[in-house]
């Protein structure tokens, strides 16, 4: 049985943000869905929210096509919170799934190994259950191929911010 339903984003991180921004939204036409700074990151993941936080982009989500994105990180914040993987600007790619703990499950019993994120490669529960949850509001899981390449396996949660993104701005012929 096919678990994963579509290819969600694929992740690169970025030297020049705006001009990659500028690139793919002005030269390309594709549409920018929403920008997450580094003070949603640092809520994210625990971390104390320092003034100005708020004014430096993190994460900004360029839509391709209906719900498939380049989702691009910016790594030249002063602080160098996000670091540029020694590959180059592939950082990690995602899928979306209809059923999150089933699918961790399934590709668990598969042999596929389901770790915590690509900074913590420990291995997630599966009993209880864990999942991680997005500031867009995905359920979200991670594991890695056999080359050690992080895979993001996302839950929309019916009002993540991508689904609400595409109700307002569907794309018109």
């Amino acid at each position: 049985m096919r678990k994963m339903k579509s290819l969600f984003h694929i992740n690169l991180t970025v030297q020049d943000w705006d001009k990659m921004v500028d690139f793919y939204c002005n030269k390309c036409g594709f549409d920018q869905c929403f920008v997450l700074t580094k003070a949603d990151m640092n809520k994210m993941f625990g971390a104390p929210v320092n003034p100005g936080d708020d004014q430096v982009p993190w994460i900004t989500y360029i839509r391709v096509a209906p719900n498939q994105y380049l989702e691009l990180v910016n790594c030249a914040t002063k602080d160098g919170a996000v670091t540029r993987p020694a590959n180059g600007a592939f950082h990690h790619m995602a899928f979306t799934v209809e059923d999150l703990e089933y699918t961790a499950r399934a590709m668990a019993a598969a042999g596929a190994p389901l770790i915590h994120s690509p900074l913590d490669r420990t291995p997630i529960s599966l009993d209880p259950f864990e999942c991680g949850i997005g500031q867009d509001k995905c359920r979200i899981a991670w594991m890695l191929d056999p080359e050690g390449n992080p895979i993001e396996v996302m839950e929309q949660s019916g009002e993540s911010t991508q689904e609400l993104f595409e109700r307002e701005h569907p794309i018109g012929e």
